[in-house]
């Protein structure tokens, strides 16, 4: 089984298909005759889709035998700004993870499998879905920052603190001495970015659009300083 993360074109009627498997991790496979309408894999390997399907090995290219799509997530392939959203996401997402890192796909199978379902409520606000889903997958491959003390005197109760997004470190107000660089963050916001790894989407849907903004934001900048 694996979720489809994204196809291309590949000879004159074949596809490539990017996928994870909680099993393997991510896999590369050539769809053959997919690009010919009469197709019968064609329409189980759109992206965005958990396909159960049979690999066949071969000497340069693995291929995919069969397939049958488990779950199509209409919800999120027929609403366009969450297409977009979670095309960003698939992109970042493809290239944080390599072919046979030695990480828990089977957890990380579970994160995106989660990411995708969340959009089958209408309510979901695209940014904070995404931003929570590549914050997860950051977590889970190693790059976890330290949100709990300032790197600097290891208090825990400042009145404010800085967030560096290069090296994912906090430095309260009492030791900062430079801040070009650094997010200012609100404790209430903290305390947010220190359950977003435990939390599902819907115990953080709720938050305001101020923190929403600012949230998104820290993420964004620590995931550049990752992928660069």
């Amino acid at each position: 089984m694996i979720v489809v993360l994204r196809r291309q074109s590949f000879r004159e009627n074949d596809t490539r298909v990017l996928g994870y498997s909680p099993a393997y991790g991510k896999i590369d496979l050539v769809a053959r005759g997919t690009k010919k309408m009469a197709s019968k894999l064609r329409s189980h390997l759109e992206p965005f889709t958990v396909v159960n399907v049979m690999v066949v090995r071969g000497k340069k290219y693995d291929y995919v035998g069969a397939a049958e799509g488990i779950d199509f997530f209409q919800e999120l392939k027929s609403d366009y700004q969450k297409v977009i959203a979670a095309g960003e996401a698939m992109r970042i997402f493809d290239k944080l993870i390599d072919y046979g890192d030695q990480i828990d796909a089977a957890k990380i199978y579970e994160i995106l499998n989660n990411y995708l379902d969340v959009h089958r409520n209408s309510l979901v606000n695209v940014e904070l879905a995404k931003y929570h889903f590549l914050w997860k997958i950051l977590m889970n491959i190693g790059f976890r920052p330290e949100l709990e003390s300032c790197n600097v005197c290891t208090g825990k109760g400042a009145e404010a603190y800085f967030f560096n997004p290069l090296t994912g470190l906090l430095i309260c107000n009492k030791c900062v001495s430079v801040t070009s660089g650094l997010i200012q963050v609100k404790r209430e916001n903290l305390a947010i970015l220190r359950q977003l790894e435990p939390a599902n989407y819907e115990e953080i849907m709720n938050i305001t659009e101020d923190q929403v903004f600012e949230i998104c934001r820290i993420v964004r900048l620590f995931l550049l300083n990752q992928i660069q």
